[in-house]
C-alpha cells in the first residue's frame, strides 16, 4: 500500500490509561498527516512510519504537521502511544485473530503486517485484536521511558462494544520483555489468572472477547509478582462471566 498523502481517521483506545500525547521534534523536510503511525530515525527525529529496519514506532499523529521546508527539529508532532486500529495488510502478510499477542511489522504509516519481509519491516507493535475495525495495535516504544499510574490503568475504555483495561502494580518503568497471552473466562464477575512470568513492573491488558450479556467495565485488581505469579481480572457487574482476553508485558 502507499503512505498516506491525506488526513486519517485513526480510531484508538484507553485515551487515559497512559500519558495521552507526546510532543516530537520532526525529521527534516518531512509532513506527518493525523491518524498516521509514527517513527523516529537515528537521530530521534519523528517522521511517518515506513517499512525501513531499525526505525522504532512510537505512536499516532493527532493531527497534520508539515515540516517540509523546514529543518530538523522545527516543529513538533504531538503523537498517542495508545492502542490504536490500523489497515490489515494483505495474502499472506494479512494478519488475524490467531496473531493476537504477537508482534506486527510496519509496511507504511496507516498498515500492519504479519511478518517482517526478511527483516526487512521494522516493528510496529503487538496485534491486541483483529475485526471489521483494522488491526488493533499496542505500541511498544515509548514503554521504556513512561510511567505506569495504577488507577489510571485500572481505568476502562469501551470502544466497539469491547472494554479493555490496564493496569500496574506500582509506578514503574515498563521494561521491554516477554510477552504473555491468553484467553480466561470470569465466574461470576472475576478470575484469577496464572502468568508463567509477572513481576511488580508488569502491565496488564484486557479485552472482552466473548460477552454473556452481563458485561460490567474490566479492571485489574491486583498483581501477585513471580515466576510463575498471577493476575486478577474483575468486571463492575458481579454477574459478568464473559471471556476475556488477555496480554501480559512482563
Amino acid at each position: 500500500m502507499a503512505a498516506l498523502t491525506i488526513p486519517r481517521k485513526t480510531d484508538s483506545l484507553l485515551g487515559g490509561a497512559i500519558p495521552e500525547y507526546y510532543d516530537l521534534p520532526m525529521k527534516a523536510a518531512t509532513k506527518v498527516f493525523a491518524g498516521a503511525m509514527v517513527q523516529r530515525d537515528a537521530s530521534g527525529h519523528a517522521q511517518p512510519a515506513a517499512a525501513t529496519a531499525g526505525l522504532v514506532t512510537f505512536g499516532v499523529a493527532q493531527a497534520s504537521v508539515d515540516n517540509s521546508a523546514g529543518s530538523a527539529g522545527a516543529k513538533l508532532v504531538r503523537v498517542a502511544p495508545v492502542p490504536s486500529y490500523f489497515d490489515n495488510s494483505t495474502a499472506g502478510d494479512a494478519i488475524t485473530i490467531a496473531q493476537a499477542g504477537s508482534q506486527c511489522f510496519v509496511v507504511d504509516d496507516h498498515t500492519v503486517a504479519k511478518t517482517s519481509d526478511s527483516g526487512a519491516r521494522p516493528v510496529a507493535g503487538i496485534v491486541q485484536d483483529v475485526n471489521a475495525a483494522g488491526v488493533l495495535v499496542m505500541f511498544l516504544g515509548m514503554t521504556g521511558d513512561m510511567d505506569v499510574d495504577a488507577t489510571a490503568r485500572a481505568a476502562a475504555a469501551v470502544a466497539d462494544g469491547k472494554a479493555v483495561a490496564a493496569a500496574s502494580t506500582a509506578n514503574a518503568a515498563v521494561p521491554k520483555a516477554s510477552v504473555q497471552t491468553g484467553v480466561s473466562s470470569l465466574d461470576s464477575g472475576t478470575v484469577t489468572v496464572s502468568s508463567a512470568n509477572i513481576t511488580a513492573a508488569s502491565v496488564v491488558f484486557v479485552a472482552r472477547e466473548v460477552s454473556t450479556g452481563d458485561d460490567g467495565a474490566l479492571s485489574i485488581a491486583s498483581q501477585t509478582p513471580g515466576a510463575p505469579g498471577s493476575f486478577i481480572i474483575n468486571s463492575a457487574d458481579a454477574a459478568d462471566g464473559s471471556s476475556v482476553r488477555w496480554l501480559v508485558i512482563a
